[in-house]
């Protein structure tokens, strides 16, 4: 019986031990989670916040730390602790993404607790983003829909080749161009083609058409009360006067748009009696313009892939700011980044420069006031830069949706220095700042950036 309790006790005491390991720490002053292996050897990222540090210095969900400052995570005493309690410049990873091992260099803003004292321009970005996306949409039939599934029981880092199995009968040259799309991102996560004995057979099935709907012409009947005038009784009694108009009838075209893709463990497809699929991701979009499918898939599986091998949300939501610029890709974002920190109580002030951004680069300091960029004066306070005028922005929506770079302005603030499209070329930014009460000018060449963007 003592045996028994013994044997009970050891494992309550191992069971605790172990959960107490898988211990989630959002660590504030970086901007992504990280949850640390049972045995201790590495730490793996389980969320990254768009725009924040991390997200700028490149690092990504899945991703296992296990070297933290040229130290192995497996001799570091309380990693994610250590996190949270940074004081150098620059936080170093060594980082495997799949099948590549990254160096990844995370810069740290100081005098800082958490995310709310400071914005990057990403972070600045979702904060324009938030507003705008209650505008009324010029293209009210747009629609979509993302989803995606893994198999949490399982270790997809393992699996490093890939094939397709084809399937489609009906257009097997555009599902072979698709296919290659797919492959190319694939390969640039770390995953190889292999033709003999892949550890993933990748299925995909996808379509691309049209849906009409007709109304009919309409005859609408209205009666008004009017006051007549006669010249021998005066103004007469009020008398109904009834009006019949006819309304034309018109067409109304949908375009739609679906792809689903599954990873399946070749290994086991023999030898399972359901399909062994590991990972999954589904994309249903409902159109008022037309859509070219090969443009689609290529969007698609940028967005899709962010949350492979892990998936931490199953059913995300694009911001509805990307359903009014329809441009590019309409799931990732492009913007300008210079390196600009903004004191989120005083955003006039840089709050800080990051080490080796464009800003930095150009001699821009921390402390500066910004007096205009662009020559459009900047705002003081966070809430004047943040606040709406939707009816200005949405009726240069209207009158042409295809304006490229975006640029309209919200109260006296240009933010077209955010934003960068493809293949929009970038032009340097011309910062006039105050500086000990001195006027200075600078040029700075802004780097594109990519931000995806997820409504929990």
């Amino acid at each position: 019986m003592k045996k028994l309790l013994l044997t009970a006790l050891t494992m309550t005491l191992s069971t605790i031990l172990c959960f107490s390991q898988i211990s989630t720490s959002i660590d504030g002053l970086w901007g992504f989670t990280t949850q640390i292996s049972p045995d201790l050897q590495f730490v793996k990222v389980t969320k990254v916040v768009p725009g924040s540090l991390a997200d700028i210095s490149g690092l990504r969900v899945s991703d296992i730390i296990y070297q933290i400052d040229n130290k192995k995570v497996s001799e570091i005493n309380d990693p994610i602790g250590n996190l949270n309690n940074y004081s150098r410049s620059f936080l170093k990873l060594k980082v495997n993404r799949l099948t590549k091992i990254i160096d990844i260099e995370v810069p740290l803003i100081q005098n800082v607790s958490s995310l709310d004292d400071y914005l990057t321009e990403g972070m600045l970005y979702r904060k324009l983003n938030s507003i705008t996306g209650s505008i009324s949409n010029f293209d009210s039939r747009y629609e979509l829909s993302l989803s995606l599934l893994s198999d949490d029981t399982r270790d997809l880092t393992k699996f490093k080749t890939y094939d397709f199995e084809y399937t489609s009968t009906d257009d097997p040259l555009l599902e072979k161009k698709i296919s290659a799309e797919l492959g190319k991102q694939l390969n640039e996560l770390g995953l190889s083609r292999s033709e003999v004995n892949p550890n993933l057979l990748i299925l995909m099935n996808f379509f691309s058409g049209n849906q009409e709907k007709y109304t009919p012409p309409q005859q609408i009947i209205s009666t008004r009360i009017e006051k007549l005038y006669n010249w021998y009784w005066g103004f007469a009694s009020y008398i109904p006067i009834t009006e019949s108009t006819t309304v034309n009838g018109y067409t109304t075209v949908n375009y739609l748009f679906s792809l689903n893709i599954k990873f399946l463990d070749a290994d086991k497809i023999k030898s399972s009696k359901l399909p062994p699929i590991v990972w999954q991701g589904s994309l249903n979009r409902i159109s008022g313009m037309k859509l070219n499918a090969i443009d689609e898939c290529k969007n698609a599986f940028e967005v899709l892939l962010y949350q492979f091998p892990l998936v931490w949300n199953e059913r995300p939501k694009i911001p509805t700011f990307n359903q009014l610029y329809d441009y590019a890709a309409p799931y990732s974002i492009y913007y300008k980044y210079t390196g600009i920190v903004y004191d989120k109580k005083d955003i006039k002030t840089i709050f800080d420069i990051i080490p080796g951004s464009p800003a930095a680069n150009a001699g821009v300091k921390k402390g500066d006031k910004i007096l205009s960029i662009n020559g459009n004066k900047f705002q003081s306070r966070y809430e004047d830069v943040i606040s709406e005028n939707y009816v200005e922005l949405y009726s240069w929506l209207k009158d042409d949706p295809s304006h490229t770079p975006i640029e309209f302005k919200i109260r006296n603030i240009n933010v077209a220095y955010l934003f960068c499209k493809k293949d929009t070329e970038i032009q340097a930014l011309n910062l006039k700042i105050s500086r000990e009460g001195k006027k200075m000018d600078f040029n700075i060449v802004p780097v594109k950036k990519q931000m995806f963007i997820f409504n929990d």
